[in-house]
This record gives structure tokens, C-alpha cells and sequence, in this order.
């Protein structure tokens, strides 16, 4: 009885093992739960009445979490208000997928499996997109028992893929309408696409560029060989590069200057490379232009300037060799006019008038000498104290017979006494002769020249003015400028070179001052003012004038 007894129990099954299996499918059952509640899916089971009753395995509360619903969980079977909750336009995707379980395909193969998107209405009133996949599960006899699947909620994916497709849709069309060639070529080098510049700019067709390199699209030579180390570069430091290139295209040479932009994945590894070309064969073309006047404005202005130093050493070579011829008639005048004496009064007379023109002649050709060694820099000055006083009587003396012939009376006020400037007495000189002859030239018989000097602000300050017929404000700017001649002959520098006020103002410079002129206009005179430094510091005390307000300077100052 024993040994049946022991025969019986190594026949019976080990309880304590078969505990031990289901205690370990209930663990791995309670880590396949919290697997799933760490997913953003929702798995589901219907019977084999494919009533469409789902539910989920894990969490009650999940389900209606997922489902977007606002009824709280127990309140319905879990997943009773599912099939109302898709969207009318999509109902029938899900409700097809389920009749083709059991059916087969072309091939004669039974479906089993399914995937379907579809949009399932929230009590929010929002739309989530589901993306939901079945697998039929199948009994003994073959018979489909139930569907089990899984459902994800792919909105925020969709929304992604609805931004990148809009995106690229956005990239089309502007790449479609540039100017520019736009393409974009794998890290092969092979293009994955083209615009239509790039057909207009090197002739080559899009629909032959699909998967090939550059050579195998017939892009010219000059192209390819300028591109590829540039893409080279762009694939080795993941960096922008740019070259400039040129070809023939239609008999004509055109340039390019290309850039290769790399384009990286979410990764950061490199991708792709997007290609820009921009024609700049216009940009050049107007260049070369540029380039071309300006070398024919420098050939230009090279010959203007030849042109002009040879005038001036032609003028220079002229006054030199004038110069003496003049000396000689100016002599022999005096001598002349020195013997005949008084008894001949017409001869007297006629030697006067020569006089006259010769020293007109003898100023003209000084003027032109000094102008001629401005301009080469050859003018020298005799530096030293010059003392203003005696330098402006000498200057009023030397016009008074010019004054007197036109009766012109001359009115100076020389509030200056013991100033001092560093200068050459004879060119200060020469500047104060020349706006006072100027002045009396342009002013009518029986006007009035003034002249003023007083010290301001450490300077010294020459006023030369008359009343006669002024100066256009036109040709104001011009008034110092060499050969400048009023053709209206209504201001300055009609008559001579018009080189007078252009030797007044250099010489005003050289001694470290300047030189203005005013006019109010046709018949209103003309007001210089010639501003010298001082090289001593300026008295406190203001001098008196040499003569008293509203009397003339001097015996050279008259009426005639």
C-alpha cells in the first residue's frame, strides 16, 4: 500500500513548480502593465463579433484619458463610446479595415493585419489624429475569434509633417521662381533637385538630372571642375564655401559665383548640400565699363595736365622772352620823351601814351611770370618784418595818378601803426596795388575808392572798396580762379589775363592768411578784405586813425 501510495504521489504533478510559473507570469504580466502605461498608445481588443467594443488592458482611466473624454471612468464600458467618436468623413476607413479581415488578396493570401488614420472627435471639440493598427487573432478551427491592436495618437507627428510639407512646398516655389540656380545634391554629389534657372543658365534639362553628378548631367566643364572641390570642402568642414567661376554660354563668356550651404540633419550630421548660383555676368559687364572709363578719365586727365605744363612753361618761355624787348622801348621811351622836352607837345603827348601801354604790357607779363611760378612752386619770398603802414601809403601812391585821370577820389583809413607781419613787403605790396588798380579800373569817372586796415583778433584786416559796377553773383565763385573772364562783362576780369585776384589770393596764402570778396550785385561795388596774421602780439590799447572820419589819407588820396 505504501509503494502505491508513493507511486501515485511521482505520478502527481508538482504543485509547488506550477505555483512557482504563475507567480512569474503574474510578475512579467505586471511589468508588461507599467511598460504600457509608459506608452503613448492605447491597446484594445474586440470580440469575434467585431462589435467594435474596445477597451484597454492596463488603466481604465487611460482609456478615456486618450479618448479625450470628460466622463468619468466606470460611468461606461470602456471604449463604448469610441465608433461615435470618429469623425463622419472617416468612419468608413476604420469600419472597411475591419470587413477585409479574412479576406484575401490578389495573391490568394488571407489579411490579417491592418493600419489605418483616422481623426476621432474630442468633448473638447478637438480633433486628434489616431493612427491605429489590428491584427486578427484566430482560433482552432480557423475562425477569426478577435482583433486585438494598438492605437496612437500621431497629431503633434502629422502637425510636424504638415509644417515640413508646407515648408518644402514654400522652398519649391520660391527655388521654381529665383532667378538664380537653387539645387540640392546629396553627399554622392548626385543632384536631388534643380530649378528652371539652372536649364536657362547652362542649357541642361531637369528631367536628365535625377541621381547623377554634375558631369553625367551635361553641365559645362567649367562648372563641374569649379564646383566639386567646393563641395569637397563644404563635406569635409561642414561649412559654407563659395567660388567664382566663368564659361561660355551662346558665344558669350558668363560669370558665377556659386555657394555651397550645408544642410544637417537633427542629428547634426551633414545631410545634403543646398546650391545657390548667381549670375553676375551683368555686374561684371558694367564693371569692365567702369573700369574702362576710368582708365580713359585717367588718360584723360594725364594729357589735360601734360597739356596744361606746357602751356605754363609756353607762357613762361613767351613772358621771358617778351620781357626784354619791353624793357628796351620802356627805356628809350624815357629817354625820348627827356630830350624832346616841351617843344613838341603832340610828340610829348604820343610818348606819354606809349608809356602807358608799355607799363600795362610790363604788368601783364609780371603777372603771368609770378603765375606761371605758382603754379610750378617756383614763387620765392623774401621773408622778413614787414612793417603795414609805409607798405599801404607806398600802394595808395602808386595809383594816385590812375585815380586822378578818372577824378576818382581815394578815402584810406590806416588805423595801424607799429603792426608787423612776416611776409615779403613788395608781394603785400603788390596785393594791395592790384585790388586798388582793379578798383578804380571797374569804377566810373568821378567815384570813390576806400581803403581801411585795422588790427582784429590777432590779425590784420585790409578792406578794399568802390562803388563801382560790382560783380554777378553768378560768377562769384569763379572770381579767383585763373584766366576767369566775365563774358557778360559786367564784373571783374574782363579785361587782361584774370590772373590779377588769382596772384592776390596765393599770395595771401603764402603769408598765412586769405583773401573774400562781397558784392551785393550789378552796380553795387565791391568789397575785398585780405586778413594777414600778425607776428607780434596786439596792443591793448587801440591807436588812434592817421586821419580824422570822413577826411582822405594822405595827398594821394584826391579829386581831380
Amino acid at each position: 500500500m505504501t509503494d502505491s501510495i508513493a507511486i501515485m504521489q511521482d505520478r502527481l504533478p508538482d504543485m509547488t513548480a506550477t505555483d512557482d510559473a504563475d507567480a512569474a507570469l503574474l510578475a512579467d504580466g505586471r511589468r508588461f502593465r507599467l511598460l504600457l502605461e509608459q506608452l503613448d498608445t492605447l491597446f484594445w481588443s474586440v470580440d469575434q463579433a467585431l462589435a467594435g467594443q474596445l477597451y484597454q488592458g492596463t488603466d481604465e482611466r487611460r482609456h478615456w484619458d486618450f479618448a479625450g473624454n470628460t466622463e468619468h471612468p466606470g460611468s461606461s464600458t470602456p471604449g463604448a463610446r469610441w465608433p461615435g467618436q470618429l469623425h463622419g468623413d472617416d468612419r468608413a476607413i476604420l469600419a472597411r479595415a475591419f470587413a477585409s479581415l479574412g479576406d484575401r488578396n490578389g495573391d490568394g493570401q488571407r489579411l490579417e493585419v491592418f493600419s489605418v488614420e483616422y481623426r476621432l472627435l474630442l468633448d473638447s471639440g478637438e480633433i486628434r489624429w489616431i493612427r491605429d493598427r489590428g491584427i486578427a487573432v484566430s482560433n482552432a478551427d480557423g475562425l477569426i475569434d478577435h482583433v486585438i491592436g494598438i492605437a496612437e495618437d500621431i497629431t503633434g507627428q502629422r502637425g510636424t509633417n504638415k509644417r515640413l510639407q508646407e515648408s518644402e512646398r514654400d522652398f519649391k516655389t520660391l527655388a521654381e521662381n529665383a532667378p538664380d540656380v537653387i539645387a540640392r545634391i546629396d553627399r554622392d554629389l548626385r543632384y536631388l533637385y534643380l530649378n528652371r534657372a539652372a536649364e536657362m543658365a547652362f542649357g541642361v534639362q531637369r528631367s536628365d538630372y535625377l541621381g547623377r553628378r554634375a558631369s553625367e548631367v551635361g553641365f559645362p566643364s567649367d562648372y563641374v571642375e569649379a564646383t566639386t572641390p567646393m563641395f569637397g570642402a563644404v563635406l569635409t568642414s561642414a561649412r559654407e564655401h563659395s567660388i567664382a567661376f566663368d564659361t561660355m554660354r551662346a558665344n558669350e563668356r558668363r560669370y558665377f559665383i556659386a555657394r555651397a550651404v550645408p544642410e544637417l540633419d537633427r542629428g547634426g550630421a551633414l545631410e545634403s548640400l543646398l546650391l545657390i548660383v548667381y549670375d553676375v555676368s551683368e555686374q561684371v559687364r558694367l564693371q569692365n565699363q567702369r573700369d574702362q572709363l576710368l582708365a580713359s578719365e585717367h588718360a584723360a586727365r594725364e594729357q589735360a595736365e601734360r597739356a596744361t605744363r606746357s602751356r605754363d612753361e609756353f607762357l613762361a618761355i613767351v613772358s621771358h622772352e617778351l620781357r626784354s624787348p619791353l624793357n628796351g622801348i620802356q627805356n628809350w621811351t624815357e629817354v625820348l620823351l627827356t630830350t624832346l622836352g616841351d617843344s613838341n607837345p603832340l610828340a610829348q603827348r604820343a610818348l606819354a601814351g606809349i608809356r602807358i601801354g608799355i607799363e600795362q604790357q610790363v604788368r601783364m607779363i609780371d603777372d603771368l611770370l609770378d603765375a606761371t611760378r605758382i603754379i610750378t612752386g617756383e614763387l620765392s619770398l623774401s621773408l622778413g618784418p614787414v612793417l603795414l603802414r609805409p607798405v599801404l601809403i607806398a600802394a595808395l601812391a602808386s595809383v594816385r595818378g590812375k585815380a586822378e585821370d578818372k577824378a576818382i577820389e581815394l578815402i584810406a583809413d590806416i588805423r595801424l601803426e607799429t603792426e608787423t607781419i612776416e611776409g615779403d613787403s613788395d608781394r603785400i605790396q603788390q596785393v594791395i596795388w592790384n585790388l586798388l588798380s582793379n578798383a578804380i579800373k571797374f569804377t566810373p569817372r568821378g567815384g570813390h575808392v576806400w581803403l581801411k586796415a585795422v588790427r582784429s583778433r590777432g590779425q590784420v584786416k585790409i578792406c578794399v572798396r568802390d562803388d563801382g559796377r560790382g560783380i554777378d553773383a553768378d560768377f562769384m565763385p569763379q572770381l579767383f580762379e585763373r584766366f576767369q573772364r566775365d563774358e557778360t562783362g559786367n564784373s571783374l576780369g574782363q579785361d587782361g589775363f584774370g590772373l590779377g585776384l588769382m596772384l592776390v589770393r596765393h599770395l595771401c596764402e603764402l603769408h598765412r592768411g586769405n583773401v573774400s570778396a562781397r558784392s551785393e550785385g550789378r552796380g553795387q561795388g565791391v568789397t575785398f578784405t585780405v586778413r594777414l596774421p600778425l607776428s607780434e602780439p596786439i596792443s591793448e590799447t587801440m591807436l588812434e586813425p592817421i586821419v580824422e572820419p570822413g577826411q582822405t589819407s594822405l595827398p594821394v588820396a584826391s579829386r581831380a
